[in-house]
């Protein structure tokens, strides 16, 4: 939703406020564009609670975990494919398992933030800080796990 170019600049007038791009003052402008670094502005309704550092890190924890194990899944596959099944060792299955399992995991934690963002924007700040680094943190610590538990197996 973009405002009307005169009442961005009836709002500036007399009124001192930086550009958000290069923090020119864009007290009396006549036009809804910086002088100094020549963008578009706008006005926008806007509330500090909503924050995208919390929901940016809450959704790179189980993305980054997806990607990880979802490719290290299909690598372990097409070599289990390509060897004739010779590579499927207990250790392997076991890992085979283990992958699927983080990558349901983190399936279903992402697709939980993305259905539920409106819950999370709606938390406190200092509680979705807290909300994303335990996401952060319970990814590092499954990983952390699942990576002792092959080692304890014996690896692959």
């Amino acid at each position: 939703m973009s405002s009307e170019p005169a009442e961005v600049v009836a709002y500036l007038r007399g009124r001192d406020a930086a550009c958000p791009i290069c923090d020119y003052n864009l007290r009396d402008i006549d036009e809804p564009v910086c002088p100094e670094c020549g963008h578009r502005l706008e006005l926008v309704i806007s509330s500090p609670s909503l924050r995208t550092g919390p929901w940016t890190l809450a959704i790179i924890a189980p993305s980054l975990a997806l990607g990880f194990d979802g490719v290290t899944l299909l690598i372990t596959v097409i070599v289990a494919i390509v060897s004739g099944g010779a590579s499927l060792t207990p250790g392997a299955l076991f890992f085979i398992l283990g992958l699927v399992t983080l990558t349901l995991i983190s399936t279903i934690a992402l697709a939980w933030l993305i259905l539920d963002r409106r819950r999370f924007r709606r938390m406190q700040v200092r509680d979705q800080w807290r909300l994303a680094a335990s996401l952060f943190v319970g990814v590092f610590v499954l990983h952390a796990l699942g990576g002792l538990l092959i080692a304890a197996a014996g690896g692959l």
